[in-house]
């Protein structure tokens, strides 16, 4: 189903490995500390982390600097912080956790973690694209300014180098820019 990093301290580790595969992770790492955690969900690889210490600080803290699904079990006295939790993005889950509770909610922290992702390539693509639409600005102001053009001659200059040269408007623009501007 998903990579999932087992946050965990102490000698319930085989034990918590056995419930997450259960519920339907296939892959598990553990993470025996805040900081290896920070660094493991850094590298975006996975799509769950479980903090089976109850630390609601590094549970807040993984949730704002990745894009897992974080689940948090807590005790039914500690529920008072989960109102909290859920506002930073925390899955938060009852104590004692039934396989079916656990499975739902990797299942849908998985899919927070894929919207994430969607949207994160949504935006990176939205940012190329507005990259796009500086530079090839920029080249229109560059040929209006040493060339004289208007702006639509200068639009249909770098349309018709990028259609001629078979290559983008970006490469047009960034090739014009190179001569002209400073």
């Amino acid at each position: 189903m998903m990579k999932t990093l087992l946050v965990v301290r102490g000698a319930e580790e085989e034990k918590l490995v056995r419930a997450l595969v259960e519920a339907g992770a296939v892959e598990i790492s553990c993470a025996h500390d805040g900081q290896t955690a920070r660094e493991a969900l850094s590298s975006g690889q996975y799509a769950l982390a479980f903090l089976a210490d109850g630390s609601a600080e590094l549970a807040k803290e993984l949730a704002a600097c990745s894009r897992a699904g974080v689940l948090l079990p807590l005790a039914p006295e500690r529920m008072d912080e989960a109102e909290e939790l859920t506002r930073a993005g925390v899955f938060v889950l009852a104590r004692p956790l039934t396989r079916a509770a656990l499975s739902t909610a990797m299942r849908c922290a998985a899919a927070l973690y894929y919207r994430l992702n969607g949207a994160a390539a949504e935006n990176e693509r939205l940012r190329d694209k507005l990259n796009e639409t500086r530079m090839v600005s920029r080249a229109k102001l560059a040929l209006i300014r040493y060339l004289n053009m208007s702006e639509p001659q200068a639009h249909r200059y770098i349309e018709k180098q990028a259609m001629d040269r078979r290559v983008s408007r970006l490469e047009v623009a960034m090739s014009i820019l190179a001569n002209y501007d400073t």
